[in-house]
């Protein structure tokens, strides 16, 4: 019967999760216990295990316990991406450049502009 069974995940001594079944009816699937949260380093150092208690003594019977195998969790951490920061600086330096060369553009055509419309003064007549 579920109604009596209490699944607790822990990490180490730490309980991570605490699952009481009750009032449920019986399942054929079995009794599931999750639990949501972000992997930290420090989770590397850790066993994490399932403890189940079949609590059957309001049916007469006794109290039942099972602890899973304990099982390490490994972490991995992502290792910075060289590759983005190279595509960045390469894209940077090519923007810089094609600025500079439209603003020297800008500059010189200018300066070509004034010179072959030239000063002339007028006079009066």
């Amino acid at each position: 019967p579920l109604e009596s069974l209490t699944l607790t995940l822990l990490r180490g001594k730490e309980t991570l999760c605490n699952k009481t079944f009750t009032g449920e009816k019986n399942d054929t699937q079995g009794a599931t216990a999750t639990h949501k949260g972000m992997a930290h380093r420090e989770d590397g150092r850790h066993n994490f295990s399932c403890h189940a208690r079949l609590d059957l003594s309001s049916r007469g019977g006794a109290i039942f316990h099972q602890v899973s195998e304990p099982q390490m969790l490994k972490v991995y951490e992502p290792t910075p991406d060289n590759q983005m920061v190279v595509i960045i600086s390469v894209v940077s330096v090519l923007l810089f450049l094609f600025v500079t060369s439209i603003l020297l553009c800008f500059i010189l055509g200018q300066h070509w502009r004034q010179r072959r419309m030239g000063a002339y003064g007028v006079q009066d007549a």
